[in-house]
């Protein structure tokens, strides 16, 4: 068998600054560093994630690994696109890798696999990010035992008993 990964335009084509005929749209993290998402925004696109990861599993991905805001594309027409599958998991091939702050408790410890489950864990993180629009400090050693903080010290505006369920806590 052979795979095919077929990509999807979700920008205009626009001049680069560095680079001649880049093709770009606005990521999450775009949207969420300059405070453009309101709350029915944020949860479309929530629900369309879940939906995305739903079907996307049901066709034999295991994990997709590296959940972040920068990996989810906003469309013209306002609607989300998980993209960046080169660490995909799919059918039993497992890749490690990812963006550590996004990990998930097991995400990179050679004796566990990734599934589903540590993409929800992402998500949690990216949903509090996305519901707070703050794109969150990089170098804490756990950012998931650090987004639970916030939430217990009722620095979550909403959705935080969803965002706790996605960490596992």
């Amino acid at each position: 068998d052979t795979f095919y990964m077929v990509m999807e335009l979700v920008g205009k084509q626009q001049k680069h600054p560095l680079k001649e005929d880049w093709w770009f749209a606005k990521t999450l993290e775009d949207k969420i560093n300059n405070n453009e998402i309101d709350l029915e925004t944020a949860f479309t696109w929530a629900i369309e994630f879940c939906r995305g990861m739903q079907y996307l599993n049901s066709v034999g991905l295991e994990s997709h690994q590296d959940i972040k805001p920068k990996n989810i594309f906003v469309t013209e027409d306002n609607h989300i696109k998980i993209a960046d599958f080169g660490l995909a998991s799919f059918e039993g091939v497992f890749y490690s890798g990812g963006t550590k702050k996004y990990f998930s408790p097991e995400h990179g410890r050679k004796d566990l696999k990734c599934d589903i489950r540590s993409d929800i864990y992402s998500f949690g993180i990216v949903m509090y990010e996305m519901f707070n629009s703050i794109i969150l400090n990089k170098n804490k050693k756990n950012i998931g035992k650090y987004v639970y903080e916030l939430i217990e010290n009722k620095e979550c505006k909403y959705c935080s008993e969803i965002i706790k369920k996605c960490l596992h806590i």
